[in-house]
C-alpha cells in the first residue's frame, strides 16, 4: 500500500527531567542503530487482557541544541526507517514509525517530550490482526480515513494545534527530517508556515471552484471558520437581537457578552473592516472594543463559550458558525440569524511540504480535498471553501486576510491583550 504523510493534527505529549550536557559548541549530530526486545504486560499493569511483545528495530539519527553555557536546550531524533513488531495469541502486526521525538529543556530543569508520527497502535483481539490508533478521531482524522478509502493510500498523520506545528515543522527542516507531505492547519500559521519556506506552492486546478480570498502564496484554503455574532434567544428577545457588530458595545450587555480570550483574527479583522471600509477613525475603533470589553467575561475555547451561552450565563457574543449550528441542533435556545453583517470566514488551509518524499500522493490530497471533499467537510460541520456549498450565501462576508494580519501578528496579539484586561476572566 502507498504511503503519505498529513500534518493535520497531536500525539502525546508528557514530562520528563534531562540533565544538563557539559560541553557547549554547535548542534551535535550522532545515528545509531537499535534492535530491542519488550513486553507489555497484561491487565492490570498493561492496557490488554493480555501480555504483548514488542520488537523495534532501525536506526535513530539525534541532532541536540546547546546554549552558551553548554546546556542542552532542545533535541530532536528521527527513526527514518523504524519498525516494529507487536505480536500476541499467536498473531503479529509490524507498522513503520517514521516518527520525531521533540525534547525542550525547560528553565526549571523539567523537559517536555512530544512524539510525532506513527506512534501508538494496539493490537485486537479475535479475526485477523488489525491496528488502531490510540486516541480520538475528531473531524480532520475522518477526512483522513475518507481519503484512504477513496485511494487505497496509507496516510500516516499527526495532530496538534497549529502553535505546535510550525515550531515543530521547523525544527524537523531543520533536522533534515521529511516527516510531513502535506500540512493543514489554521491559515495565520500556513502564512507563516510559507513565509519560512516551508511550503511549496501548487496551483491546483479544483481552485476555479472556490470562492473568492481562498489563494495565498504556498497554500490554498480549503474551508473556513466563520465568525458570526451568536445569542441566547432566552435573554436576547426578537425585538432586542443584534443587528451590527456595534452592539457588542451597548452597556445594556454589561457582563452578558462573551469573547474568545485567542480571537486575534476577529479583532484585527473586524478592527480593519470598521476603519477601511466604514470610515471609522481608529480612535472610534479602539472606543468601540474597550467598550466590547468591559461588557465582556473573556472565555478560552468556541465550544465552552458555545456551552455557557447557551446554559445561560452569557448573552451573545462572536463564535465560529459552525459551533453555534451544532448547539442548535441540539435544541439550545442560540442562534445567529439573521446574521450581523458582515461575517468573517477565518481559512482553513492546505499546502505541500517542501522536500516531500511522496509528492504525486500530496498533490492528490490537496486536489481532492479541494474538490471532491469538499461535501465532506460540510458533513463534517465545516464551511467548505467550494462556490456551490457555501453556507448561507446571501450573507455578505470579509474573508479573513491572514496574510495581511500575520505581517503584523505580534502587535495585533498585543492590542488583543490588552483588551482583554478590560474583561471578566471566566473559567470552567
Amino acid at each position: 500500500m502507498r504511503r503519505l504523510a498529513v500534518l493535520v493534527a497531536a500525539m502525546g505529549v508528557g514530562a520528563l527531567v534531562v540533565g544538563a550536557v557539559a560541553t557547549a559548541g554547535r548542534p551535535t549530530h550522532s545515528t545509531e542503530s537499535f534492535d530491542n526486545v519488550f513486553t507489555i504486560p497484561a491487565a492490570p499493569e498493561g492496557p490488554c487482557a493480555y501480555a504483548i511483545q514488542g520488537h523495534a528495530t532501525g536506526t535513530v539519527k539525534t541532532k541536540e541544541f546547546f546554549d552558551s553555557s553548554g546546556n542542552l536546550t532542545r533535541a530532536i531524533s528521527a527513526f527514518p526507517r523504524a519498525r516494529v513488531t507487536f505480536s500476541a495469541n499467536g498473531k503479529s502486526i509490524s507498522t513503520v514509525t517514521p516518527s520525531v521525538e521533540h525534547i525542550n529543556i525547560n528553565p526549571d530543569g523539567s523537559a517536555t517530550l512530544t512524539i510525532t508520527g506513527l506512534s501508538g497502535h494496539l493490537i485486537t483481539g479475535g479475526g485477523p490482526p488489525q491496528a488502531a490508533d490510540v486516541g480520538v478521531r475528531d473531524q480532520r482524522m475522518r477526512i483522513v480515513d475518507a481519503f484512504e478509502d477513496a485511494f487505497d493510500i496509507d496516510v500516516a498523520s499527526y495532530r496538534a494545534n497549529s502553535e505546535t506545528i510550525v515550531p515543530r515543522l521547523l525544527e524537523e527542516a531543520s533536522a533534515g527530517f521529511h516527516g510531513a507531505d502535506v500540512v493543514r492547519v489554521q491559515g495565520l500559521a500556513m502564512s507563516n508556515l510559507n513565509g519560512e519556506g516551508i511550503l511549496v506552492g501548487y496551483d491546483s486546478p479544483a481552485r476555479k471552484r472556490l470562492i473568492e480570498g481562498t489563494t495565498f502564496p504556498g497554500w490554498t484554503a480549503d474551508s473556513f471558520s466563520t465568525f458570526v455574532v451568536a445569542w441566547n434567544t432566552d435573554l436576547v428577545p426578537e425585538d432586542k437581537a443584534p443587528t451590527s457588530w456595534e452592539a457588542l458595545a451597548d452597556p445594556r450587555w454589561r457582563g452578558l457578552v462573551a469573547i474568545e480570550a485567542g480571537d486575534v483574527n476577529w479583532y484585527a479583522s473586524l478592527w480593519n473592516y470598521w476603519v477601511n471600509e466604514q470610515g471609522k477613525s481608529e480612535q472610534e475603533a479602539d472606543r468601540l472594543f474597550e467598550a466590547i470589553a468591559r461588557n465582556a467575561r473573556v472565555i478560552s475555547g468556541h465550544t465552552l463559550l458555545g456551552q455557557l451561552m447557551a446554559s445561560g450565563e452569557v448573552a451573545l457574543g462572536p463564535n465560529y458558525r459552525a459551533r453555534v449550528v451544532d448547539f442548535e441542533k441540539d435544541h439550545a435556545p442560540v442562534s445567529w440569524e439573521p446574521a450581523v453583517e458582515p461575517v468573517f470566514p477565518e481559512p482553513q488551509g492546505v499546502g505541500l511540504v517542501k522536500g516531500s518524499e511522496h509528492p504525486a500522493a500530496a498533490l492528490l490530497f490537496v486536489d481532492w480535498l479541494l474538490g471532491d471533499a469538499q461535501p465532506l467537510l460540510v458533513e463534517f460541520g465545516q464551511d467548505a471553501a467550494r462556490k456551490d456549498l457555501v453556507a448561507a450565501p446571501s450573507v455578505s462576508r470579509r474573508v479573513i486576510d491572514v496574510t495581511k494580519i500575520a505581517a503584523k501578528e505580534q502587535t495585533w496579539a498585543d492590542h488583543y491583550e490588552q483588551l482583554l484586561r478590560l474583561g471578566k476572566v471566566l473559567e470552567k
